[in-house]
């Protein structure tokens, strides 16, 4: 595509993968891929009332840098002001300005949280998986019970006695 100078709508990407076989964040990935293959790329949504999002998906991209995943920002620059502090996986921002990011370190192994557009931890590090945003709530687990949370990681109803 690149070759021929054919440009790529993709998208969505805060959909699952459509094949069982691909990684759970291929959707968010395909457009960062065929960008660096110089594949000219737009971001598209399937949600109407969601359009007003996709800045926020195309300003930070998260890329793998020496095994682990962190985020950049349109002008290339690491959002965490330590590149070694990266993540296990990734998950996209959203409009509320925070992406779930996934944390393994002393204390903290395989725990799911929240940052801000500038790296800063906003929701801590408690979930065993932990949703993009959308209408300012998440679906967050912990151990085998779900619920959903606000921007300010307040649980709205169905709360773990342990949260």
């Amino acid at each position: 595509m690149a070759k021929s100078n054919i440009p790529v709508i993709t998208g969505p990407i805060l959909n699952m993968p459509t094949r069982a076989s691909d990684r759970y964040d291929r959707p968010y990935a395909n457009a960062g891929m065929m960008h660096k293959a110089g594949v000219k790329v737009a971001i598209r949504t399937n949600d109407s009332e969601n359009v007003r999002n996709l800045p926020f998906n195309a300003g930070f991209a998260g890329v793998k840098h020496k095994g682990r995943w962190t985020f950049i920002n349109k002008n290339g620059y690491f959002i965490t002001k330590n590149p070694t502090y990266q993540f296990l996986n990734v998950l996209p921002f959203s409009s509320s300005k925070l992406a779930p990011v996934q944390v393994n370190f002393e204390g903290v192994e395989k725990k799911w949280g929240y940052i801000t557009t500038n790296g800063q931890r906003a929701i801590p590090y408690l979930f065993d998986k932990a949703g993009v945003f959308k209408g300012g709530m998440a679906n967050v687990l912990i151990g085998n019970k779900s619920f959903m949370i606000n921007e300010k990681g307040d649980c709205l109803g169905n709360c773990p006695d342990n949260y």
